[in-house]
């Protein structure tokens, strides 16, 4: 059996950092809904993926909706309802996953628009020869630890930032997340170490940003009107 790729794009927040109405993922940027970036790039890489979209529970016919305006040669998409907490959204969503053995499961976050189709390559083919992939970025600011007792400076050398697309092999991801929601889960990576797997991570992209504010969401738009993303 040939093995299958898969993909579960996180578009389940609220948009109360962005102080919008609407959950951000759905506003348009550049002409297109941000979470349809996403699903745009992981289409044109692989074609077969298997695309998962976690939304909110109240969004769900808009986002059918927005994706047969804006992308209607796409209709293989599942769409599932968010969680709670990401973690539940992540959960929720491999619910929609049949994984075999050697499948592989990416997890990206609809609000990182900007991910380019070559990062999503070496993705999946450092995913299949190490079991898990995980993109970072060196830390480039100062760096200083808050506790109780004040705050010190911290060496940043050893520090990196975290993005998505995360990619997992299929069994192994499922199993993770059969485990008790701890509040150090942040991400699919952390779910994973939890479990007892290692890490593999590989240098991320720059401009892959996950926009969190009206000021991330500026600057993207600012950054598409200059410049096309194409794969």
């Amino acid at each position: 059996m040939a093995h299958s790729n898969h993909v579960i794009i996180v578009a389940g927040g609220s948009g109360i950092r962005m102080k919008s109405q609407r959950p951000k993922q759905f506003l348009l940027l550049h002409g297109l809904p941000m979470f349809i970036y996403a699903v745009k790039a992981f289409r044109q890489v692989l074609p077969a993926i298997h695309i998962v979209l976690v939304v909110p529970h109240d969004y769900i016919e808009e986002a059918k909706q927005l994706l047969k305006r804006y992308y209607p040669e796409e209709n293989q998409i599942d769409f599932c309802v968010g969680g709670e907490k990401r973690f539940y959204s992540v959960a929720h969503g491999l619910k929609k996953i049949k994984e075999y053995p050697g499948d592989l499961i990416a997890i990206h976050d609809a609000a990182r628009p900007m991910l380019s189709c070559e990062l999503i390559r070496k993705a999946f083919q450092i995913a299949k020869t190490n079991g898990n992939a995980v993109p970072v970025i060196p830390v480039k600011d100062s760096i200083r630890l808050i506790d109780k007792h004040g705050n010190k400076a911290i060496d940043r050398k050893n520090l990196v930032s975290v993005q998505t697309p995360q990619v997992f092999e299929a069994v192994s991801l499922k199993n993770a997340y059969t485990q008790a929601y701890e509040e150090s889960f942040t991400d699919s990576a952390s779910v994973m170490e939890a479990a007892g797997n290692e890490i593999y991570l590989f240098p991320g992209d720059s401009s892959n940003i996950k926009i969190t504010n009206q000021t991330d969401f500026d600057w993207v738009k600012l950054f598409l009107e200059k410049r096309n993303i194409t794969c």
